[in-house]
């Protein structure tokens, strides 16, 4: 099982890398991300330096700052779970022409939501660091708030919310197709005389 929970995790590290790039201040370089295996459990684990002093509630962060943050791959893996588990009650639900739409939604949702679980985490945690250190004083940036947002409970509900989301649009697109052929209705042509 390891073999496998760690070939889902090198799967994932590209995305990772791509929304990280996104997610980090210009200020702060990524130097690595990477799988790791601690005992029994897997983590990502990023390092990010900072490239020129930057600000953070009135204190400066200087530059050259080497900043570590982590996240188990459990929690990259929780989101699927739930939105592939709900796919297939929904399965046993209802036939499955009823449901090729929400399929194929859930499919780009999915992808959607783990590629922005993680990388909110690892953000949030090197900022939950730095603003430990250096402004402990101020309010919480929304880094670190998303962070606690998502591993006290946001994860699963962001799951359950993109697999209805899906079923949802998943079901209007199914509606203005024709499942039969899977190509869109269009309106009937003018006769021709």
């Amino acid at each position: 099982m390891a073999f496998l929970y760690r070939q889902i995790g090198q799967l994932l590290l590209p995305l990772y890398a791509q929304a990280m790039h996104l997610l980090l201040p210009e200020s702060c370089h990524m130097t690595s991300l990477r799988l790791i295996q601690q005992g029994h459990a897997f983590c990502f684990i990023v390092t990010v330096e900072t490239r020129a002093p930057v600000m953070m509630a009135g204190h400066s962060i200087p530059d050259g700052l080497i900043i570590n943050g982590s996240t188990l791959l459990g929690h990259a893996l929780l989101s699927p779970v739930i939105m592939l588990s709900s796919l297939f009650i929904w399965l046993c639900l209802f036939t499955p022409r009823a449901v090729m739409g929400p399929s194929t939604v859930l499919l780009f949702f999915l992808l959607l939501v783990v590629s922005i679980d993680v990388p909110l985490v690892l953000v949030g945690s090197l900022c939950d660091i730095v603003h430990a250190h250096y402004a402990a004083h101020a309010p919480d940036p929304w880094q670190v708030k998303a962070m606690h947002l998502l591993n006290g409970g946001g994860r699963q509900t962001l799951a359950l919310a993109a697999f209805f989301a899906a079923v949802s649009l998943g079901g209007k697109l199914q509606n203005l197709c024709n499942v039969d052929s899977w190509r869109c209705r269009s309106t009937p042509a003018a006769p021709t005389i």
